[in-house]
């Protein structure tokens, strides 16, 4: 996973309201403009009816690289396996801005340790399925033709 470091910074004014992001963003950033409106206000967030600007720029080197990823408390066990990242499972957005602002910490999710392969059953007991048996067919830690 390459997750380089982004500076966001957020500029509010007058006139008609708009939500405009601007900088390094792609396609699927931008488009996430409705999700972010929408996850604010189902918080109970105030959305500003105002002209919000918000510039996404490469993070200065004086920041010290720090992999840390808050995620959804489901998707957080799985996130745990990227290697030397520090995952804080979060379950819902207003535990985010109070662990963000200091209030209730969100503890980091304990390293993961890798998972083992998982063992399948042997298929050689599926009968006229040829073309689902086809290929290396694993039993019992010995790979054999199909």
């Amino acid at each position: 996973m390459d997750a380089p470091a982004v500076a966001v910074e957020v500029h509010l004014a007058n006139g008609l309201p708009s939500f405009t992001i601007v900088g390094l963003a792609e396609t699927e950033v931008i488009e996430s403009k409705d999700r972010v409106r929408a996850a604010l206000q189902t918080a109970q967030f105030d959305f500003p009816a105002r002209r919000i600007t918000v510039n996404l720029a490469p993070a200065t080197p004086t920041i010290p690289q720090k992999r840390a990823f808050i995620l959804p408390q489901n998707s957080a066990s799985e996130a745990a396996l990227v290697r030397d990242a520090v995952i804080y499972p979060a379950q819902s957005l207003l535990a985010v801005c109070a662990h963000l602002s200091g209030l209730t910490p969100i503890r980091p999710l304990a390293a993961s340790t890798p998972h083992p392969m998982p063992s399948y059953r042997d298929f050689t007991e599926v009968k006229a399925q040829r073309q689902s048996r086809k290929g290396q067919i694993q039993t019992n830690g010995q790979t054999r033709q199909g």
